[in-house]
């Protein structure tokens, strides 16, 4: 199955924000509508964030808690979640055309019509 647009982009980010030092929790290729969520210590969320922003990415704040480490430390880090927007498919044809369209003066035949079905 190929990927989307919106799925090589998440791929993409959720790759640069591992190498910043940041764990990507969002189960990859993201579903439609799901955010891209990932955990960061604190000492360094202020950092990426603005990484991010200058990237032209809004990190939304979600919640933070302490990261369990095998060492037995537990640092504290936030959750983060970036909304990328979903691609709209192009609809052909979605413009109402036609005489009610223009504006103009229905004709003869039309106003016979009307006045057939009680509307005039």
């Amino acid at each position: 199955m190929a990927l989307t647009e919106r799925q090589k982009k998440a791929q993409t980010l959720a790759h640069e924000l591992r190498a910043a030092g940041a764990t990507v929790t969002s189960a990859l290729p993201l579903f439609d509508g799901s955010p891209l969520r990932f955990r960061v210590l604190a000492p360094l969320a202020e950092e990426i964030v603005a990484d991010l922003k200058k990237e032209g990415w809004s990190a939304n704040f979600v919640t933070s808690g302490p990261e369990f480490h095998l060492n037995g430390s537990t640092p504290l880090a936030n959750t983060y979640e970036i909304h990328i927007p979903i691609e709209r498919t192009a609809i052909p044809g979605d413009r109402i055309t036609g005489e009610l369209a223009t504006g103009k003066k229905p004709s003869g035949e039309a106003e016979a019509m009307l006045k057939h079905l009680g509307y005039k």
